[in-house]
């Protein structure tokens, strides 16, 4: 087995170890605080759970993704220790920064989210915000400490951090559950005690994960210095500017999904999807991304950087073309899956069956999503930060403009239906626009480009999956209808 395949293996058992944990962990979490509109703290949670998670993104993609893995490759490359220390130096210092600024202005971020909520649904999301911010600051850690040791293909902590972070969250979700037995209703059930246990509980699991990576430091044999100064850094400035746009573009976007229905679904005593069935049926649709896609495109990222500081690119069209394969058959097999047992599964586990019909109407966008991820990546490797810009640009164009007229058009049960087909159609503009960037940039350079016939195979071989994803989901329903 090459190294390669060994280190995609490698990532793809700790990813499946950490989705399964994680899986376990988000149970726990329903059982706990509810997924649906009737539980105010599982949306209150919701919210403030996902600011310190979509900061964190904008850092990651403005700044880590643009100014810390490229020149981290450089600075391994040159053998230059001082670089990384500065680079390492900066990322914690930016971390620091935004996770201050971000704790004092949690008021106004909950309702940025959620503008329409009332004044007690709104104290106690706050009060979740504060005790969920920290995460920022130690995501951002493990996030550039990893990339140190990816750059030396050195992976496995970096796979596995995760795993051991989600057992720490468990373990706090259960210690929520039998110290208070849960609180799935409405607000009357919560108080700053609650708060503070199921919140401090996953917030300990992100430093868990930050540690993890930051021991395996010694591994490659470096010992990190604080070192100052911005020399070398000043012409990246532009490569972090158009992904930041781009990722900011993205969180605009959200801030238009976070506003549907869930509290008037509450007040009018409806349990329909809200927000938090979105976040949940979100991340049931991560699952195969997280475990096949990232971890594919983590070693083609490293591969690609590398040989691009030592001029060897001849292959590298034949190289994206494989893994592009490799995403689309696995993202095929499970958006079948989501779609015709998404439903019945999410019932079953959750008794809720709406968040597997989110999950459904998702599905049809895991393979121009994964398949996205990994044409970025590509174009980020090949130093061309517009590509990804535009990409989420569209992205997040279509998603946001669909959430808006599925908030103005559909009745308050149908919005988060709405907003995940709108999702949808989103991945599959910006997967068009990802793949037409990549082929010519590669064009460009006189390397070999992916081909449009290749694209076209993807989506004939896509849209029969879909037509016979729905046919078999409907007998399924006709089925479970009858004996159910």
């Amino acid at each position: 087995m090459s190294k390669s395949r060994r280190a995609v293996g490698g990532m793809a058992a700790a990813a499946l170890s950490s989705r399964i944990l994680g899986f376990v962990k988000v149970t726990l979490l329903v059982y706990a605080i509810g997924g649906t509109a009737k539980s105010v703290g599982g949306q209150a949670f919701g919210v403030a759970n996902d600011i310190p998670t979509n900061i964190f993104t904008l850092i990651a993609t403005g700044v880590l993704s643009a100014m810390i893995f490229p020149p981290i490759m450089q600075a391994i490359q040159s053998k230059s220790k001082r670089d990384l220390d500065r680079l390492l130096t900066l990322s914690g210092a930016v971390a620091l920064i935004v996770t201050i600024v971000a704790t004092a202005a949690a008021p106004l971020i909950v309702r940025l989210y959620a503008p329409d909520w009332p004044a007690d649904w709104t104290a106690l999301a706050v009060l979740m915000a504060y005790l969920c911010m920290p995460q920022l600051f130690f995501l951002v850690v493990y996030s550039a400490v990893g990339q140190v040791l990816n750059a030396h293909e050195t992976y496995g902590p970096f796979a596995w951090a995760p795993a051991v972070s989600n057992v720490v969250g468990i373990g706090g979700i259960v210690l929520f559950l039998v110290v208070t037995g849960g609180a799935t209703g409405g607000i009357e059930q919560w108080d700053v005690g609650r708060a503070t246990l199921v919140c401090v509980g996953i917030t300990a699991g992100t430093v868990a994960q930050s540690a993890i990576v930051l021991v395996a430091l010694k591994s490659i044999g470096y010992r990190y210095r604080p070192a100052w100064g911005l020399n070398g850094l000043g012409h990246l400035g532009v490569t972090g500017a158009w992904m930041l746009a781009g990722a900011l573009l993205g969180q605009l976007a959200f801030v238009v999904i976070s506003t549907a229905a869930g509290s008037s679904l509450n007040e009018s005593g409806v349990d329909g999807a809200s927000l938090n069935s979105y976040g949940l049926a979100l991340m049931l649709f991560l699952v195969p991304h997280g475990i096949f896609a990232v971890s594919i495109v983590t070693e083609l990222f490293t591969r690609i950087s590398r040989d691009i500081e030592i001029a060897s690119t001849s292959d590298l069209a034949g190289v994206v073309e494989g893994r592009l394969r490799s995403v689309g058959v696995i993202s095929i097999i499970f958006m079948t899956g989501f779609i015709v047992l998404g439903p019945i599964f999410t019932a079953v586990v959750w008794d809720a069956r709406v968040i597997g019909v989110v999950l459904a109407w998702l599905a049809p966008g895991l393979l121009p999503f994964s398949q996205t991820y990994l044409l970025n990546r590509t174009s980020m490797a090949l130093r061309d930060p517009r590509a990804v810009f535009f990409t989420q640009a569209t992205s997040a164009g279509i998603t946001g403009l669909g959430a808006g007229l599925a908030s103005l058009s559909l009745p308050p049960g149908s919005v988060v239906i709405g907003i995940a087909a709108a999702t949808t159609i989103s991945q599959f503009a910006g997967w068009l626009v990802a793949f037409v960037f990549v082929k010519r940039r590669l064009e460009s350079t006189a390397i070999a480009a992916p081909s449009w016939s290749g694209l076209a195979k993807s989506a004939v071989i896509l849209t029969l999956a879909i037509l016979g994803s729905v046919v078999a989901a409907y007998f399924v329903r006709v089925m479970d209808v009858r004996f159910g």
